[in-house]
């Protein structure tokens, strides 16, 4: 998984950054929900899913965890 700094995603292949609204304007290529990963890692943060998005820059897959938006609201 890359780096995340205040909401920020960072892609390990060419250092390009992410804020919050551009990083959810790039498609999504695939989400593991949270409970699917909470079936194999304990103390898995409630809500936070695995989210993989293309770079905007250079193309190459990027795995962030992110906050899943409540379906309640």
């Amino acid at each position: 998984m890359t780096g995340r700094d205040l909401g920020r995603v960072k892609c390990s292949a060419c250092g390009a950054i992410f804020e919050p609204l551009a990083w959810s304007a790039l498609v999504m290529l695939e989400r593991i929900e949270p409970s699917e990963v909470e079936r194999i890692i304990s103390g898995w943060p409630e809500g936070t899913c695995v989210e993989a998005r293309p770079c905007g820059c250079c193309g190459r897959r990027i795995v962030a965890r992110c906050a899943r938006p409540d379906p309640s609201r």
